[in-house]
């Protein structure tokens, strides 16, 4: 009993008499919050790039999916960001595939990590193609054959996203 009371009477002297706030731990909890809200917030669709092209509106209910993309403006075709083709070229072009395009698509797979041809019946590889509603389609219809023969198996158009109606 004597020997309890001694141990306190020490720990109180050490201590000023005052509980200590230990602060690390808090710190650390505090930075594993921080961190685990930033990657919860990176898990977010990536809207693709739509400057310079005129999309038609749709209500869709999907969410985005990571995939290349194939933007086509007035003036030129950009694959992920990277500029490919101007138009007046690929419209010019008597073949039904663009070769600067299959290249362009199949260089973004690898970039994404995307096998093509798809090895598994799994995973279907997927463009999204996000063009001027004024385009014609004799080119829409090249670059999707493009996209088919470079072994995207799924293609998506994209679309300005408007609210569901009940």
């Amino acid at each position: 009993m004597a020997a309890k009371r001694r141990m306190r009477r020490l720990n109180r002297r050490l201590s000023g008499g005052r509980p200590q706030l230990i602060l690390v731990s808090m710190i650390d909890i505090l930075t594993i919050l921080v961190f685990f809200l930033l990657a919860s917030q990176t898990d977010v669709g990536i809207q693709p790039d739509t400057r310079g092209a005129n999309l038609p509106h749709s209500v869709i209910s999907d969410n985005l999916r990571s995939s290349p993309t194939i933007t086509i403006t007035r003036d030129e075709i950009v694959v992920s960001g990277r500029f490919v083709m101007k138009v007046s070229e690929a419209e010019a072009s008597p073949k039904q595939e663009l070769p600067k395009l299959s290249a362009a698509l199949r260089q973004a797979a690898l970039d994404m990590n995307i096998a093509l041809p798809a090895k598994d019946n799994t995973s279907r590889p997927e463009v999204t193609v996000v063009g001027d509603k004024t385009i014609p389609y004799s080119l829409l219809r090249k670059i999707l054959a493009t996209a088919t023969a470079a072994g995207f198996e799924t293609l998506s158009l994209a679309v300005v996203h408007t609210a569901e109606q009940a």
